[in-house]
């Protein structure tokens, strides 16, 4: 199976950034607010990693996940299957839902969106 080898290495330099910025960023906004904007895009990346998957759809695809995380939270998943101590689990589905962090998931595929359409971008600048 091919894959898209720009994207794949996007999704790497994205984990990275995404890792840093848990592992030593402790402030009131890049953590929470850009860490979930970036996380959607590292959805998205990774997404496109496979032809088969067009743009429109990483996108939806992108924010159906994040949602879907979210919506984890909010039902706190994590205590339901006994995984709430679990530092990894934590870490990566997050503790607390929050409408801040819907909102960063949707400028997230906002950005990846207007990026992409080329028309729209056009407009933009």
């Amino acid at each position: 199976m091919k894959i898209r080898a720009p994207y794949l290495l996007a999704a790497f330099f994205l984990v990275a950034v995404e890792v840093f910025i848990a592992a030593f960023v402790h402030d009131g906004f890049v953590r929470p607010y850009l860490g979930d904007t970036i996380a959607t895009i590292l959805v998205y990346v990774v997404l496109m990693v496979f032809p088969a998957v067009t743009s429109n759809w990483a996108i939806m695809g992108a924010l159906v996940v994040s949602f879907l995380v979210e919506w984890m939270q909010f039902i706190h998943m994590l205590e339901y299957v006994g995984m709430e101590n679990n530092k990894m689990a934590v870490l990566f589905f997050g503790s607390a839902a929050s409408w801040e962090d819907v909102v960063a998931y949707s400028i997230g595929g906002v950005m990846v969106y207007l990026f992409t359409q080329k028309e729209t971008l056009k407009k933009l600048i």
